[in-house]
This record gives C-alpha cells, sequence and structure tokens, in this order.
C-alpha cells in the first residue's frame, strides 16, 4: 500500500464466518484466510507479507488449509504458526509454516515481531 497510513485490520472467526468458538469453529479458517488475504493482498506479490495463525490446526478439513497455506507460500507470504502448548491435545502442524508451541502467551508479541523482521529481509 503506497501513499497513505497504514490500515488495520482486526479478523476472527465470529466476525467472518458464522461459526463460535468451540467445535463449530473447525470450518472457519478457509473463511478467515479468504478475507485476511482480500484486504491484505496476501497472495499478491512484490511486497513483505506475514500471515499470523493462532491455532491448533485441527480442522474439518486439513487438505484445503494446506492448499491454502501452499498457495500463500508459493506467492511469497510468510505464515507463522503459534500452537498453544496443550498437554492432553496436541497441535497439528502444517508444511510451509513456521510453527512455534507457546506455554506463554506474553511472549507472541517477540515471536511475531521476530517474524515480521524475517518476512521483511526475505522480500
Amino acid at each position: 500500500m503506497s501513499g497513505g497510513s497504514p490500515r488495520r485490520y482486526t479478523i476472527t472467526a465470529e466476525g467472518i464466518d458464522a461459526y463460535k468458538a468451540g467445535a463449530g469453529a473447525s470450518r472457519a479458517p478457509k473463511a478467515t484466510c479468504a478475507e485476511a488475504d482480500r484486504l491484505l493482498h496476501l497472495s499478491t506479490p512484490g511486497t513483505a507479507r506475514l500471515l499470523v495463525v493462532v491455532s491448533d490446526g485441527h480442522y474439518v478439513n486439513p487438505e484445503q488449509s494446506q492448499a491454502t497455506i501452499n498457495r500463500l507460500h508459493n506467492t511469497g507470504c510468510a505464515i507463522l504458526w503459534l500452537a498453544s502448548d496443550n498437554k492432553h491435545w496436541s497441535s497439528k502442524v502444517y508444511d510451509n509454516t513456521t510453527t512455534i508451541t507457546v506455554d506463554d502467551p506474553t511472549i507472541c508479541i517477540n515471536l511475531i515481531g521476530q517474524s515480521a523482521i524475517e518476512a521483511l529481509t526475505k522480500a
């Protein structure tokens, strides 16, 4: 985006799709990623792009999620996947992501900042 102030978007599954957190939220990632791509042009090459996902990665259709990740990755969009450190439910790891298991949410900002620097360096 050139010639203007930065835009800020907050995109949540509840704001994009009718699904609520819990058992039904496993269908929301496709719609959420599509809306993020529409608003932020994540699949448009030529600029530094970073998608940060906070999820355990367990979705109804993991193949579809992987296809979305691959499409964004192939256009140069970096993907940071922050997974919760749940001792009873291990997170699913997807290809073409930098996946970090987080047991302390207060460190997330540092992880996101470092990933943003890496995305800018590679752009």
